[in-house]
């Protein structure tokens, strides 16, 4: 049996489909995307951070394995464990949590560590999942889930982060539409047995014939 890997299986999926990822830098800060007039930068104008810190990318939260490639991040990485080990002295000790503020205090946790089954050196991942109703009295709804990485202080693990210059972001979408509308888009309709073009391509109101 051959066993792929996610670069492999990405590549054969492009294959059969025609379908490519396309990747695009961004502000470690979340301030921009650099695309449309930032995509020749290599800092950020806004908060000036560079396109290239490596050093920063290995100590974002997002990137599990860097996270332990830089010292001071790896030192992060530490905190579920030194935290566990301060409550379990406290219980001990008191018999009580007196503020519970933390997911390291919790019974379900300290219970599977008192058995065990998480060790000192073990990753801790829980994952958030939540929807939203777009518009009032409406069917449709939107569903989104992110994976936190426990092993984290809370002031590491949840960063609220607004984007800075948010049509940066929306151009990625935007340039993307507009190519498609451009050059129109042609599936197989299974339901007529037949192809049908999606976006045609219209005439704008400067391209109109004049009267």
């Amino acid at each position: 049996m051959i066993y792929l890997s996610f670069y492999h299986i990405e590549k054969l999926i492009s294959t059969y489909t025609g379908v490519k990822s396309l990747e695009h830098d961004m502000c470690s800060q979340s301030c921009l995307a650099f695309m449309g007039p930032y995509s020749a930068l290599d800092r950020c104008p806004i908060c000036d951070t560079s396109r290239w810190n490596q050093a920063r990318l290995q100590a974002s939260n997002g990137r599990t394995r860097a996270s332990y490639d830089h010292p001071d991040s790896a030192c992060d990485m530490r905190y579920l464990h030194e935290r566990t080990q301060q409550i379990l002295a406290q219980l001990r000790a008191t018999q009580t949590i007196p503020v519970i503020d933390d997911i390291a205090m919790g019974q379900d946790y300290l219970g599977v560590v008192l058995d065990r089954d998480i060790k000192p050196n073990d990753i801790v991942l829980m994952v958030s999942l939540d929807g939203a109703q777009l518009y009032e009295s409406k069917q449709s709804d939107c569903w989104m889930y992110i994976w936190i990485i426990v092993n984290l202080s809370p002031d590491k693990c949840y960063r609220k982060i607004h984007p800075k210059n948010v049509d940066s972001f929306l151009f990625v979408g935007m340039h993307h539409l507009a190519a498609i509308q451009n050059e129109g888009l042609t599936i197989w309709d299974a339901s007529h047995d037949a192809a049908s073009v999606i976006f045609q391509p219209k005439r704008t109101a400067n391209e109109a014939t004049p009267y």
